[in-house]
């Protein structure tokens, strides 16, 4: 089972070279990584980002995002990333979830 951790600064690198072996799919999550970082204070752009660990390097991460969209990308799946307990990590403190996107079509 992954070990699942709030990204913050600092771990923009090793985020930018997860997403980038998934480049296709990862539009989204790279760009607004980049454009506003990894602390989320509910502005555009911003987000909470959790990722999916296995020894000690990024295997998924989750978003959700300042406008209740959480991008997604689980090249192995949810399930195998940590299902919801990682959606549950996402926001501690009960903001709303309108609807998740990711590779594949795979969107609720």
């Amino acid at each position: 089972m992954p070990e699942l951790r709030l990204l913050r600064p600092g771990d923009e690198a090793a985020l930018d070279t997860f997403l980038a072996r998934h480049a296709d799919t990862s539009m989204f999550l790279r760009s607004n990584a980049r454009s506003a970082g990894l602390t989320d204070r509910g502005q555009p752009m911003q987000a909470t980002y959790v990722a999916a660990l296995e020894g000690g390097r990024i295997a998924g991460v989750a978003a959700h995002c300042w406008n209740g969209m959480v991008l997604v990308q689980a090249p192995e799946g949810p399930r195998r990333r940590g299902g919801a307990r990682g959606s549950a990590a996402l926001r501690p403190h009960g903001d709303r979830l309108f609807r998740t996107v990711g590779p594949g079509g795979r969107r609720a």
